[in-house]
């Protein structure tokens, strides 16, 4: 995997076209409802043991990577966007 040498974000590809930014998991979640923060929190405790994986922040959002972006989650001012990558739709009646 790659490291961005500017902002230490982790890529499948070398010199990946990205964003950089300076802003922290800790900073997108600022000002946030603490449901929002407790959801992200339950989502990190179910994959902390998944190995191998990066979470790193990115403009906007947490992205949680394994070669290649699989998870990425938006936290919004009420709720917690999720975006799963999966290889087959997922049909439950708990995701939208």
């Amino acid at each position: 995997m790659h490291t961005c040498p500017k902002c230490n974000r982790k890529f499948k590809v070398n010199n990946q076209s990205h964003m950089c930014t300076t802003k922290t998991i800790d900073d997108l979640f600022e000002k946030r409802a603490d449901n929002v923060i407790l959801a992200f929190e339950s989502v990190l405790n179910v994959t902390m043991d998944w190995e191998p994986q990066s979470i790193g922040a990115s403009v906007n959002t947490v992205i949680f990577t394994n070669k290649k972006a699989w998870l990425i989650v938006r936290p919004m001012t009420k709720e917690l966007d999720l975006k799963f990558y999966y290889s087959e739709p997922l049909d439950s009646g708990l995701i939208i």
